[in-house]
C-alpha cells in the first residue's frame, strides 16, 4: 500500500496541515491539523478527488484547529479526533490561545487515548501520548510506513514551547526522550511547523 501525502502550510504562523490518502482507498483522506485556510484545504481535497473521513488533531491550540469547523460543515460524516486531555482546550478560547481571532470552539466526535490504534482510509495510526507542549498533546504514528506526525512536540532541530496554558517543560523533555529512544531511527518526522526530519538526526542532536 502506498501512502500519498500532501503538505500544506497554512495560517499566520505557518502551521503544517497534512492530507493523506492511499491507493487502496483512493477517494478517502485523513487530514491532520487543519490549522487555517479552510478554503485552500477544501480546494486541495477536491482537486485530488478526496473526501476526508477523519481529522486527527495533535493538540488544541488555535493554529491547529481553525479550519476544523468549516471542513466538518462541508463533510459532516468526517470524524474529528483529539486527546481526551484536550477537551477543555478546544472548548475554551481562553485556553486555545486564539490571540485575537474570533472566539471559537470545536466539538470532537471521538477522544483518543495513548496506544490506541485508529484505522482510516486503509491506514493504521497509533496514538502516542506526548504531553508537554500541552497537557493532551499526542503524536500519530504510521508504524508500517515509518512516519510520525509529531505536532508541536518535536520539530526539526527543536521542540515546542511550554509557556502557554497547560504547557510543562519537564513533561515535554520526557516526551522527547520517549520518542527518540523508542521509535526506529529511520522514522520520518512530520512536525506541526517547519521541515520534516528523521528520528536518528534528532537523537544525534540531543545526544541520545
Amino acid at each position: 500500500m502506498s501512502v500519498r501525502l500532501h503538505t500544506m502550510t497554512v495560517g499566520p504562523i505557518a502551521t503544517n496541515c497534512y492530507i493523506l490518502s492511499t491507493d487502496e482507498y483512493p477517494e478517502k483522506a485523513v487530514v491532520i491539523d487543519p490549522g487555517d485556510e479552510a478554503d485552500a484545504i477544501e480546494d486541495c481535497l477536491k482537486e485530488h478527488h478526496l473526501e476526508p473521513c477523519a481529522i486527527l488533531l495533535t493538540h488544541g491550540h488555535y493554529d491547529h484547529i481553525l479550519a476544523v469547523n468549516p471542513l466538518k460543515q462541508q463533510w459532516p460524516e468526517c470524524e474529528i479526533l483529539i486527546s481526551e486531555d484536550e477537551r477543555n482546550m478546544v472548548e475554551d478560547s481562553s485556553l486555545n490561545c486564539q490571540f485575537g481571532f474570533p472566539d471559537m470552539s470545536i466539538h470532537p466526535d471521538r477522544y483518543v487515548s495513548d496506544g490506541e490504534h485508529l484505522t482510516y482510509a486503509g491506514m493504521e495510526f497509533i496514538v502516542i501520548k506526548s504531553p508537554g507542549h500541552t497537557a493532551g498533546s499526542v503524536c500519530y504514528y504510521l508504524e508500517k510506513e515509518g512516519i510520525l506526525f509529531s505536532g508541536d512536540t518535536l520539530f526539526r532541530r527543536g521542540f515546542g514551547r511550554t509557556d502557554l496554558p497547560t504547557g510543562n517543560y519537564e513533561d515535554l523533555l520526557r516526551s522527547l526522550v520517549m520518542l527518540l529512544q523508542t521509535l526506529p531511527p529511520e522514522t520520518v518526522v512530520y512536525p506541526g511547523h517547519g521541515l520534516n526530519t528523521l528520528i536518528r538526526e534528532e537523537k544525534r542532536l540531543h545526544g541520545l
